[in-house]
């Protein structure tokens, strides 16, 4: 009768070991913020996110291409999805969309959209989404079957960036919007997830 016991303590414990080290969230929908820095609370603080301890764990594996799983030393990723509105950059962390590819720039990131005002005048601004307290940024298109929207060709692509009062939302009918800076047409070019 006790082996049956020790051997349900063992499943037990075994299982919560394993559960407690995956993520809040989707891996792609997930930065590292190791170099962050930690509070007294225990937050981590990475580029200008708070994020609290159920929004990031410590975890031995990364993905090649988003799609091959690989050991590596710790470290420490972050969901800022879960803390902000998300925005992903089709190129990786510290290139810009240059010629139809991807560069790296030693520029600092400015993602201009211009916002309508759901009020009176219908008026707009510019907004740099980067420099605002509501928007997370992620990098790199998870999978090749992404695309660029193209509005003025097809009207299908549009979409609108919309502030509402004081708050700001993104309005579209995809899952997900991939942005980035395009140095030839000194625009912000959008990229829509389509099935991997």
């Amino acid at each position: 009768m006790i082996p049956r016991y020790v051997c349900a303590f063992l499943v037990v414990f075994g299982v919560r070991g394993i559960s407690g080290d995956s993520l809040p969230c989707d891996f792609i929908d997930s930065v590292n913020i190791t170099d962050g820095v930690r509070d007294s609370a225990g937050n981590i603080i990475h580029n200008n996110i708070l994020y609290k301890p159920k929004y990031f764990r410590t975890i031995d594996y990364d993905y090649e291409h988003f799609s091959r799983k690989k050991f590596v030393a710790e470290y420490i990723r972050g969901c800022p999805c879960a803390v902000r509105l998300c925005i992903r950059m089709c190129c990786p962390y510290g290139t810009v969309f240059f010629q139809r590819k991807c560069v790296p720039t030693e520029g600092q990131l400015v993602v201009n959209v211009n916002t309508t005002l759901y009020n009176s005048n219908r008026s707009s601004e510019v907004v740099d989404l980067t420099q605002n307290q509501m928007y997370g940024f992620l990098y790199g298109k998870p999978c090749e079957s992404v695309y660029q929207l193209d509005p003025e060709n097809s009207p299908e692509d549009e979409w609108i960036f919309a502030r509402y009062h004081d708050r700001r939302y993104v309005l579209w009918a995809f899952d997900e919007i991939l942005l980035d800076w395009d140095d030839v047409l000194h625009l912000c070019t959008v990229c829509i997830l389509t099935i991997c």
